[in-house]
């Protein structure tokens, strides 16, 4: 009952089933929750630092974010002049509409 007791207090669950009667079990498992808490928060700190980029990486994403902006930036351009072509040629707005929309 006492390793349940401090396993559901150390993941920090507190079922509410088992609850300590005298003070050096409430002491064990205050001292349990405490330790609970700071292991997983020693464990999410040690995980985020494990998930940052190195400075050669960042580098690098900024480096492919910039090209597949600049991609986009080409399709959009090729667009715009598309239609300002079709504009040009149409001889009328049905035409035009028919045009973009590409009937």
């Amino acid at each position: 009952r006492a390793m349940w007791l401090v396993i559901a207090t150390s993941t920090t669950a507190g079922f509410g089933d088992l609850v300590p009667i005298t003070h050096l079990g409430r002491a064990v498992a205050a001292v349990s929750a405490i330790l609970g808490i700071l292991l997983t928060a020693v464990m999410t700190a040690t995980l985020s630092n494990a998930l940052l980029f190195t400075p050669q990486e960042e580098s690098t994403l900024q480096l492919l974010q910039r090209e597949v902006h600049r991609e986009h930036m080409k399709v959009s351009a090729s667009t715009s002049i598309q239609c300002w072509w079709r504009h040009r040629q149409a001889p009328n707005w049905r035409r035009l509409l028919r045009l973009l929309a590409g009937k």
